[in-house]
């Protein structure tokens, strides 16, 4: 399975992809209160599809704001509802920055041993 969105009036891009019984989601461009209001149903939608999570590559997100973030903790928050998880497997510094300075990014782990993007 693979679903693929694109907003035409926003930069921003989004790929799902099934791996078994997670849902891995790839997204790429500027999250910010525009976009984060596309962006969240579409997240809610593989959340909703998949059987205990999803997974997140959000190296090619360039830009991320605090809409964006509490998107992505809403997201978190109707994941452990449902007893799945969310995890960010790669980040772009933007995004690590984010969750760094605002001390949110152990809220998503990885299994991967290294996530983020070295700026």
């Amino acid at each position: 399975m693979r679903l693929t969105g694109h907003h035409p009036q926003l930069s921003l891009q989004a790929e799902t992809y099934s791996e078994g019984e997670r849902l891995l989601t790839r997204v790429a461009g500027e999250v910010d209160l525009d976009s984060s209001a596309w962006l969240g149903p579409v997240l809610q939608d593989a959340l909703a599809l998949s059987l205990t999570g999803v997974d997140l590559d959000l190296g090619g997100v360039q830009f991320c704001d605090c809409s964006g973030l509490n998107m992505l903790l809403r997201l978190r928050q109707h994941a452990l509802h449902d007893g799945k998880t969310v995890t960010v497997r790669q980040s772009s510094p933007a995004v690590t920055r984010l969750l760094t300075l605002t001390g949110t990014l152990p809220l998503f782990p990885s299994d991967s041993p290294c996530h983020r993007h070295d700026p």
